[in-house]
């Protein structure tokens, strides 16, 4: 069994970091991000100690906050949130001195817990050449252990029998997000009942299973300000010829995220060309992806712009369940968010000098010819190249994400997508208008029946 893992150290782990946090090789991050994980670690297994401190992160973990089992380090420390109000009984407020103060109930004596260390930790952010890194707190199997006390039930469980309950504290462990061959076990470290702080406890997800485990990871949900961003919606009427297309249901059958990092996240990234890539109109190779309204400006998959479809739990990966998700991955019947310019071209063709002059004309232009609406389709192209992946932060990357070509008719279009492994699916279909019969085409976007080692679904169209 191969080990990995940042395990609690007890030397003074310096917090210096590069003042830029541009790094030039993969070690320098690495080596960053791990200072900082570990720098957390050591404080989250001291604060772990105080039972107020783990009804915290209970509370906060069982919001699920981005649909799974996790809390961010920086909304245990919000003070505006009030987090601590709906824990216990006890009614809580803050000391002068920015402790959170819990007030006894009864004859129990008053216990404060605090959280300023964290909090000053917290405060200098993780960032890797540009990218800010959300750390969390995730704990494995929650649900089972602190919720329902119910074992989760396996097709096959060959888990070795682990003492439970052996460390009066949470178990620590820390994962930076790489995902290497064969890596299932992590160290991690923990107070045991005599208050002696154990480290190097090797730890794999059996062990979770039977003990309080709780992950330093790296949030892969949240945007760069550490909030959840709500799905791109469609809010164009539909046309005659534009159909939407979705997927009315999903199943994930191989797991492709470490059981250290929680949920699946299963993403997926499009664009529509032609047949052979040609645009008619130009003779052109183009293709067209779909662009997140804040990153319209930027040139088309110079940006990985994930899709994000669903996030699939352990359970439901392991059980192989098909999953009701109704998700519209393509509007084709929204406009395309790259409009065109009629007038653009007079902004060079004119005298460079009398900027004055390029002006006026290039608004008169504009206010005879406003900006064109383009529509992926049939614009844009009648095939649909796409591939489905598990998202990962690709922070180690350097570049941030691999690539994977689609072969088309004498052409092949070329995806970036974020992710530790290959996709689960990389397809091409072709696009049908709304009143064309399905039957005229075997497989198309309109309906296709994807079933593979690793995913299974439908394509449809509204």
């Amino acid at each position: 069994m191969v080990f990995l893992g940042l395990s609690c150290k007890k030397e003074k782990i310096s917090t210096q970091s590069n003042p830029l946090k541009n790094f030039s090789t993969v070690n320098e991050a690495k080596a960053y991000v791990n200072i900082k994980l570990q720098e957390y670690s050591k404080i989250i297994a001291k604060l772990s100690q105080n039972p107020e401190m783990v009804k915290l992160v209970n509370q906060k973990v069982a919001q699920k906050f981005d649909g799974d089992y996790n809390v961010l380090l920086k909304n245990l420390v919000s003070k505006q949130n009030n987090l601590l109000s709906s824990i216990t009984e006890k009614s809580t407020q803050f000391t002068s001195n920015g402790k959170i103060s819990f007030a006894s109930m009864g004859n129990v004596q008053q216990e404060e817990l605090d959280l300023t260390v964290l909090e000053e930790a917290i405060s200098d952010p993780i960032v890797v050449n540009g990218q800010t890194l959300y750390p969390q707190i995730y704990i494995p199997y929650f649900e089972e252990q602190v919720i329902t006390s119910e074992e989760i039930s396996d097709e096959v469980d060959t888990c070795p029998e682990y003492s439970s309950n052996v460390y009066s504290t949470p178990v620590i462990v820390c994962s930076n997000g790489e995902e290497l061959p064969n890596v299932d076990t992590y160290y991690g470290c923990a107070y045991n009942q005599n208050g002696i702080l154990t480290e190097n406890i090797p730890v794999d997800e059996c062990f979770s299973k039977s003990n309080i485990v709780w992950a330093i990871t790296l949030n892969e949900r949240v945007n760069q300000y550490g909030t959840i961003t709500a799905p791109i919606q469609n809010t164009l009427n539909q046309t005659s010829i534009r159909p939407d297309l979705y997927i009315p249901e999903m199943t994930i059958k191989e797991n492709k995220e470490s059981w250290i990092k929680g949920a699946r996240d299963i993403c997926m990234y499009a664009c529509t060309s032609w047949d052979n890539g040609i645009n008619p109109q130009t003779g052109n190779y183009e293709s067209s992806f779909w662009v997140k309204p804040e990153l319209a400006s930027t040139t088309y998959n110079t940006t990985v712009n994930n899709i994000e479809i669903r996030n699939f739990s352990r359970k439901e990966v392991k059980n192989k369940k098909s999953v009701n998700i109704n998700f519209t991955y393509f509007a084709l019947s929204r406009e395309i968010y790259k409009t065109i310019d009629p007038c653009a071209s007079l902004l060079h063709s004119l005298n460079a000098f009398n900027k004055l002059e390029v002006l006026n004309e290039h608004t008169k232009c504009q206010a005879q010819n406003p900006k064109i609406k383009i529509y992926f389709y049939p614009e844009r192209g009648d095939h649909l190249y796409f591939i489905i992946y598990e998202f990962d932060t690709g922070v180690f990357d350097l570049n941030g994400f691999k690539s994977i070509n689609i072969d088309g008719n004498n052409f092949s279009q070329k995806i970036l997508f974020n992710s530790n492994q290959s996709p689960y699916l990389s397809k091409r279909l072709k696009i049908l208008p709304k009143n064309h019969s399905d039957e005229t085409v075997l497989e198309n976007a309109a309906w296709a029946n994807i079933d593979n080692t690793g995913i299974t679904f439908k394509s449809r169209r509204r």
